[in-house]
């Protein structure tokens, strides 16, 4: 292999070339967790959390994201950063997604929620270009009870480039079961609006980013505010994550923001922690 050749399989998805040592190691990473990703499901390896999310008006709670974990016995904690995109290039993401739907709503199912609280969960791009997708969803729908208008499911900007007539015809089918559609990190991509204009969305929930680099100058603000009543003037209401202090939730209250989540109010909690902290929640004196 000349130095050419080794630079352009080297090369990464901006087009930068990464320091050779880094990327070897990126790519061993890679193979380990490939290697022992194909256990984790039949292993019982793999686990759900959710965060709550809550209305700014009054600090009650209007749902939960649910957020795939991953302890190997091999790796330690492995982030789904590292892992989901190894589970999407190894055919594994469409069986470990539709995993995580039905433990999801098997675990908020059980408890005693009011119908207002809803689940939220990621669909990966590969997820939404099967057919049979929707179908899928609707069966582990049916066999566990839960309403579909209680599920969200989240989709970035990328899940509707890589196949667009796909892309619109799953979301036709979700909507027609009475699932909630929501567009994920708004802010973080550069055809956000193309994507909000070209779909079906209920929801806009905007990217933790917006927050955490832009919150707290002038111009930053009104960045956010922008974003916030472009989305109320087309009917979808919105939900920022990654709130991290009183502050930030005020602004995003003051602004029409409806809904929050993050560090604030609870990181990601396993099933038996969320009940205790559902339980225990009250309204925080902040907000009201």
């Amino acid at each position: 292999m000349d130095g050419r050749t080794e630079a352009r399989e080297l090369q990464d998805e901006t087009g930068n070339i990464p320091a050779k040592g880094c990327a070897r190691e990126n790519i061993r990473d890679r193979q380990r967790i490939g290697a022992e990703l194909g256990l984790a499901l039949s292993q019982s390896q793999l686990s759900v959390r959710f965060q709550p999310q809550l209305r700014l008006a009054d600090g009650t709670v209007s749902g939960f994201e649910a957020l795939a974990r991953w302890h190997s016995p091999v790796l330690g904690e492995v982030e789904p950063e590292r892992f989901i995109p190894v589970a999407e290039e190894a055919g594994l993401i469409g069986e470990i997604g539709a995993w995580v739907i039905e433990t999801a709503v098997a675990e908020i199912a059980a408890l005693d929620l009011p119908d207002t609280v809803r689940l939220a969960v990621n669909v990966s791009a590969i997820q939404m270009r099967d057919p049979g997708f929707p179908k899928r969803v609707a069966l582990i729908l049916a066999a566990s009870g839960f309403p579909p208008r209680r599920l969200e499911l989240e989709i970035t900007e990328g899940v509707c480039l890589c196949d667009e007539a796909t892309a619109a015809a799953s979301i036709a089918a979700l909507h027609g079961m009475g699932i909630s559609i929501v567009l994920d990190d708004f802010g973080a991509g550069y055809g956000n609006l193309v994507t909000l204009g070209k779909y079906d969305f209920d929801r806009l929930k905007l990217d933790r980013n917006l927050l955490r680099e832009l919150s707290g100058t002038v111009r930053g603000e009104r960045i956010i505010e922008w974003a916030v009543t472009m989305a109320g003037s087309v009917g979808l209401d919105v939900i920022a994550e990654g709130v991290e202090t009183a502050a930030q939730a005020e602004f995003l209250r003051g602004i029409g923001c409806e809904h929050a989540q993050g560090f604030l109010y609870a990181p990601p909690l396993p099933i038996g922690q969320l009940t205790q902290w559902y339980r225990n929640h009250r309204p925080a004196p902040a907000l009201e």
